[in-house]
């Protein structure tokens, strides 16, 4: 079956009609969080009763570390030579900016106890915690945990 010029012209209408409306909604979302800072309102058309809250906009800043304790490489690495690894650990940080739950996701020299020694020292780092609309909350965080020859005599 073929398409006529007519129906491709109006199939491409449609879609810039469908393009510059969602545009539109777009640019008018952003203005309307810009100046209202909270939350996108409706109004009654009647004016009497009060705007109603559609669709919250929500302000989060994402943890920031604060204090990073050295890791220390474990006595089964240095007794075979292995000073650098790198242990990718997730983690939830709590409303006081504390690591709670660790969880080893990936580790570049297994089986020398960097994974161990990772999450030990992970648990010692301290964050300024995630901030929900200006009140701290949990997280999660991805940390990246690094041994090196600097860190041997830790």
């Amino acid at each position: 079956m073929s398409m006529s010029t007519d129906d491709n012209t109006h199939s491409a209408g449609r879609w810039r009609s469908g393009l510059r409306s969602l545009l539109l909604v777009a640019v008018s979302i952003l203005w309307i969080g810009e100046n209202r800072a909270g939350a996108i309102l409706v109004r009654d058309t009647s004016g009497s009763a009060p705007p109603q809250e559609v669709y919250p906009i929500w302000r989060l800043r994402l943890p920031h570390l604060v204090a990073k304790a050295r890791p220390r490489v474990p006595k089964r690495a240095k007794v075979h030579g292995v000073y650098e690894a790198k242990v990718f650990i997730s983690a939830q940080i709590d409303a006081n900016g504390r690591p709670g739950v660790l969880e080893v996701l990936h580790c570049t020299k297994p089986g020398y106890g960097f994974e161990q020694a990772a999450i030990d020292a992970a648990r010692r780092w301290r964050y300024e915690p995630a901030l929900l609309n200006g009140d701290p909350v949990g997280s999660a965080d991805l940390i990246i945990v690094e041994f090196g020859r600097e860190s041997s005599d830790t």
